[in-house]
């Protein structure tokens, strides 16, 4: 038997504000399974958002993200991102080849506008001059709960050029919600209570899987510089 490896369930406290700690990083250590050191923050560009973003806060043993005004200072395109970050030892998530994919566990996702998309570049030990990335882009709004998932086949290098990590030795996983051009009149929440790795059952279909467009990753993503 084979328990699926959890990278954090949330329980852990944490919490920041915009604007008061806007760009601001709040750090937890031993967090989860990997007893990774996790950093959350708001960032954003050419916005001013009311914002929160908590762990264990909101709701127990749940990751919130709520946007209550974006607040636009200049033209040309706001942006904003949750981001969530884990660096730990290299470790093989793959267990030995038996997971496929990494998996968040929502409890719900509620927005006037469409969803934005959910980003995650990852590190291994082995080539480390390289970084990968895969992404969900279809992420329902529902008051329910779901799961959604990036598989291990669809990452590619940060650029979009073909190439997997090595899942035996990954040591740094940084997810974010994206959200770019977007209208001051935009709500959104997000309630997550965990993410994992495991392996998507057949057929495939039963889970939300990545959808790999690296030219909209190279276009969006350069507004926030090598930071974001």
């Amino acid at each position: 038997l084979r328990a699926e490896l959890v990278l954090d369930d949330f329980d852990d406290l944490a919490e920041t504000i915009s604007p008061a700690m806007e760009n601001v990083f709040v750090s937890t250590a031993n967090v989860g399974a990997f007893n990774a050191d996790r950093r959350l923050r708001i960032a954003a560009a050419a916005a001013n958002p009311e914002a929160t973003f908590d762990t264990d806060a909101t709701s127990a043993s749940v990751m919130t993200a709520d946007l209550s005004a974006l607040n636009t200072t200049s033209v040309g395109g706001p942006a904003l991102a949750f981001q969530f970050k884990y660096a730990f030892a290299p470790t093989d998530i793959s267990q030995g080849g038996l997971n496929d994919a990494i998996i968040l566990d929502f409890r719900s996702l509620h927005g006037n506008e469409i969803a934005p998309e959910l980003g995650l570049v990852v590190r291994d030990d082995f080539d480390l001059t390289e970084t990968y990335f895969g992404q969900i882009t279809n992420l329902p709004l529902t008051s329910g709960p779901f799961s959604a998932s990036i598989l291990f086949s669809s990452f590619t290098q940060r650029g979009g050029a073909p190439g997997l990590p090595d899942f035996t030795t990954i040591k740094q996983m940084d997810f974010d919600f994206f959200f770019f051009n977007i209208s001051d009149s935009i709500r959104w929440r997000a309630e997550l209570e965990r993410i994992r790795i495991g392996k998507v059952p057949e057929p495939a279909s039963i889970a939300l899987c990545a959808a790999l467009v690296p030219h909209v990753v190279r276009r969006t993503r350069r507004h926030f510089g090598n930071n974001f």
